[in-house]
């Protein structure tokens, strides 16, 4: 009987534990549950955790670049890489150099980019959610509070950017981390949480680095607040500061080269550099709603506004409300460039942290819901465009309020009222995730036409570069293979010195509405000058001067062999005076057949382009702005035709005028990066022309000074220029860009393809010699008769103190844990 109730008492025991098990695992069984819900129910069959736009061309090419060059280099931080005619790899560090999603896929070479980006960025967004439920439940909150505000956390809209603009969110579960790691330096005096947690926010997106520091500053002040002690936040300020800088010195690899790589060219603040500076936003959308903002409903500001009632949150809650309406913060935050809301989303946490404090006080009525603050929310109303959502949330907001002032209210009933209230936020959310932003079919294959392993045998001469015509726009940051090099880029930040000369210079279409997104066409100058060999495109689609070499599903890899080479000996000169009284088109060829230096010219330029006379042909349809086909004069045969025209246009919305499928478009005053694109060139390659296919827009624009000029193909290159031999085995991991031999007949200049930036070095047999910029943006030197060893190689300025900084980021780190290891078991002691 006695050994009875013994197992019946360890069976009850096993049960009760069961039991408590389940009562603590099932708020993360329900927030995984919501959170992947919220993610996932807008993506409609047959499409993918992915958006249309920027996600896929920007960010998955990105990627897909950069593991190709840390492959092929076997290193973590590549010197450069491939694309935008040779770019520092701090190119690319906005869309986060070192994450782990990408290190992952170095180890995956075999699996797509765009499924290891998808599903790291649902996976951090699940587990952001569950740490700020975990973090929550630290705050003496209780399990009601906690789950309130971790759902309004998990449906907050600026999750939209888990499939959007990754960096803008991808960073939040270690800001969470980060500030757990200042409660864990307040109570127990140990600052390596937040130390690697604000490093591992900075390899994510350095562009939120600061933001999540003031974030965390604000909330170290309101932890110390509460313990009523003091200076105590003065305390522990040596020892915060200590952890923030072995932080930034564990980055240093990634933020230092960086940095220098920022300052070193231009960034565009677009049209948000004209807008004034308001004193006040009273919309409130860094807070409410939008996507590039916190995303949170009403209730969040209801909270807000609340806790200014309360002492112990007073100052945190005043201090997010200024920063959410007043737009100098953001544009601090923004470092100095505009005022955009995106910049406040770090902020999401501290929101949600006194929405939680406030709405658990509402639960355990400590404290009364206002019905004249829901009220008070109603103002944004007033100035914002999510007019009817506001008044739909804040009548809810009102009644919800109202509801929780009878005090006869039962329990069961309260619990469903508050319940309620937080389906708007969530409605919100999918509300945004289904319309704000096409996703990616899931059988999209525009960046997969050809193996990588097709086009690194097609393309095997190194000496050349690769370009893809075919979609160029989702492909203009795609690299098939760490050994190639390509001309096309979209990059928020870019060589300035390549962007003007790619379109202002070779007067490549500009056919996007901003100028960030560099992508190859059929500008037979351009591609000649650039040494754009090996192309993919459409069948219906192939340039003049190449030829198919494969062919599949209508797309083609097609060679032209008339190009030169990224790096050559070449002998006739044009100096930069003379280049400069050239006009804007003949530059053109003289690019193509000089090589342009700060040196006396050893010949005159003869422009073998023509200029024709009569243009009425084509001024007419374009007056008129009658779209269709317009016959030449006379046919062209074997020519190149470049049409070019001044656009007067002030419209809402973009024009696009498209010529024989060649199109240019001027943003309208809506866009936000406006490219200011006031003269339209076309240039067209011809082998046989009779007529021209103009699509025209139906709008109020005025066209004037149209120019046409041919040229004959047999023209283009008309140089004589000395062609390298390439070594086979290059140690791309040094930062070797080009080694080889190259044999001089005369005197002249070693001349690359290469975007000018300093950075680069030119050994020529085993001697450094000065780094010269030619043809307006491109690296060279002067270079004597006979042969020499050529070496050309690209070290980012501030890579290697970035690295010492690295190294001694670690040390510090092991020191501080070592320190208080020490220093806590004295204490014990004693």
């Amino acid at each position: 009987m006695h050994e009875e109730v013994i197992q019946g008492n360890k069976a009850y025991t096993v049960i009760a534990g069961i039991r408590n098990s389940a009562r603590r695992m099932w708020p993360y069984v329900f927030l995984t549950a919501l959170t992947i819900g919220l993610l996932l129910l807008p993506v409609r069959e047959g499409f993918f955790f992915g958006s249309e736009g920027d996600w896929y061309s920007q960010h998955v090419g990105a990627a897909e670049a950069l593991r190709q060059m840390m492959r092929e280099t076997g290193s973590l931080i590549p010197p450069y890489v491939g694309i935008g005619g040779s770019s520092s790899i701090y190119d690319l560090a906005y869309y986060g150099l070192l994450r782990p999603d990408l290190l992952i896929a170095c180890l995956l070479p075999g699996v797509g980019m765009k499924y290891i980006i998808a599903c790291y960025a649902a996976t951090t967004a699940v587990i952001s959610v569950l740490l700020t439920y975990g973090w929550l439940r630290s705050q003496d909150v209780s399990i009601k509070g906690c789950l309130a505000g971790a759902v309004m956390f998990a449906a907050s809209a600026a999750f939209f950017h888990a499939h959007h603009q990754i960096i803008f969110v991808n960073y939040m579960s270690f800001l969470i981390l980060a500030l757990a790691g200042v409660d864990r330096l307040i109570n127990k005096q140990k600052g390596e949480v937040l130390a690697v947690s604000l490093c591992l926010v900075y390899l994510h997106s350095f562009f939120y680095a600061f933001a999540c520091l003031v974030c965390c500053f604000l909330y170290y002040l309101y932890k110390c607040g509460k313990k009523e002690e003091k200076w105590l936040w003065a305390r522990f300020l040596p020892h915060a500061a200590v952890a923030v800088i072995i932080s930034v010195c564990m980055a240093g690899a990634l933020l230092l080269p960086t940095a220098m790589d920022i300052l070193s060219t231009e960034k565009d603040a677009g049209a948000f550099m004209d807008e004034p500076l308001q004193a006040l936003n009273l919309s409130l959308d860094g807070l409410l709603y939008t996507p590039y903002g916190c995303g949170l409903t009403l209730i969040a500001l209801f909270c807000l506004i609340t806790a200014l009632r309360r002492k112990e949150t007073r100052l945190l809650s005043a201090a997010l409300l200024l920063i959410v309406a007043v737009p100098a913060a953001a544009y601090v935050l923004n470092g100095f460039l505009y005022a955009r809301a995106k910049i406040l989303i770090p902020f999401l946490p501290l929101v949600v942290l006194i929405s939680a404090e406030v709405m658990d006080a509402f639960f355990e009525k400590k404290e009364r819901p206002s019905v004249w603050i829901a009220a008070l929310c109603l103002l944004p109303a007033a100035v914002s465009k999510w007019q009817p959502l506001i008044l739909l949330d804040g009548g809810i907001l009102i009644i919800w309020a109202f509801l929780l002032q009878v005090e006869k209210l039962p329990d069961s009933w309260r619990k469903r009222i508050c319940a309620f209230a937080l389906l708007l936020p969530v409605c919100v959310s999918l509300g945004v995730n289904e319309t704000a932003e096409k996703y990616l079919r899931a059988d999209d294959d525009r960046q997969e036409h050809f193996s990588s392993g097709d086009i690194t045998m097609f393309a095997s001469d190194l000496r050349y570069r690769y370009d893809v015509l075919a979609n160029n726009y989702v492909n203009s940051n795609l690299l098939a293979d760490g050994k190639l090099n390509k001309t096309a880029m979209y990059s928020s930040i870019n060589n300035q010195e390549y962007n003007r000369f790619y379109y202002d210079t070779m007067k490549n279409p500009i056919s996007l509405r901003n100028r960030v997104v560099m992508m190859p066409n059929k500008n037979s100058f351009f591609n000649y000058f650039m040494g754009i060999r090996y192309l993919l495109t459409g069948e219906d689609n192939l340039p003049a001067g190449y030829s198919s070499v494969f062919k599949r599903e209508g797309y083609v890899l097609a060679e032209n062999s008339n190009v030169r080479p990224m790096v050559y000996g070449s002998y006739d000169l044009l100096s930069e005076k003379a280049f400069e009284k050239l006009g804007e088109l003949p530059r053109l060829e003289a690019l193509c057949s000089r090589t342009v230096a700060d040196c006396p010219s050893t010949e005159s330029f003869y422009s073998h382009m023509v200029r024709m006379r009569d243009t009425d042909w084509l001024e007419t349809p374009l007056m008129k702005k009658k779209s269709g086909e317009v016959r030449l004069p006379k046919p062209l045969r074997g020519k190149i035709i470049v049409i070019g025209f001044d656009v007067a246009y002030n419209g809402w919305k973009d024009l696009t005028v498209e010529i024989e499928g060649v199109r240019n478009v001027l943003s309208g005053r809506g866009a936000p990066y406006p490219n200011e694109n006031h003269q339209f060139t076309f240039v067209i390659p011809a082998e046989k022309l009779e007529t021209l296919n103009l699509n025209l827009p139906e709008k109020k624009y005025e066209i004037s000074k149209v120019t046409v000029y041919t040229m004959d193909f047999r023209h283009l290159g008309d140089e004589a220029i000395a062609v390298p031999v390439m070594d086979e085995h290059l140690d791309r991991g040094d930062g070797h860009v080009f080694s080889g031999e190259i044999s001089m007949q005369k005197d002249g200049y070693l001349a690359t393809s290469l975007p000018w930036k300093k950075g680069y070095e030119i050994v020529i047999d085993g001697q450094t010699r000065n780094v010269e910029k030619i043809n307006t943006a491109f690296v060279g030197t002067k270079l004597e008769k006979g042969k020499h060893d050529v070496l050309i190689r690209y070290m980012p300025p501030g890579l290697v103190i970035g690295k010492n900084f690295s190294l001694a980021g670690v040390l510090g780190l092991i020191v501080m844990v070592l320190g208080e290891y020490i220093l806590l078991r004295r204490k014990g002691k004693r």
